[in-house]
């Protein structure tokens, strides 16, 4: 049932892709970049924009230094924190805490 539900997910995903494809394309072949209007009682508002981005097509080792940036990051080693809790250590317990938290698994 869930795999039904699933590939149905998918499916409508795909064919509202492809709608917004192809009304992109009409709005730029008609050279509408906005319309505007209602689809059953709902307002709707449909704009054309675009947007530019940098897309990288080598590894960061390949590229000279002057285009890099080094990023030095310290972050807290939470298995070691929660090690050293359950084993007492008083300033890991005064720094962190253990969350439990209750969740639902749908598999």
């Amino acid at each position: 049932w869930i795999a039904k539900l699933s590939r149905r997910k998918a499916s409508l995903q795909k064919e509202a892709e492809r709608w917004k494809t192809a009304a992109i394309a009409n709005m730029i072949g008609m050279r509408i970049n906005r319309l505007e209007g209602i689809l059953n009682g709902v307002p709707v508002k449909l704009a054309v924009c675009e947007s530019e981005s940098v897309a990288v097509d080598v590894e960061a080792e390949k590229l000279p230094d002057e285009l890099c940036a080094v990023k030095v990051t310290r972050t807290p080693d939470k298995k070691a924190i929660k090690a050293a809790i359950l084993a007492g250590d008083e300033v890991a317990g005064r720094v962190a805490h253990i969350e439990r938290k209750t969740y639902l698994r749908v598999s």
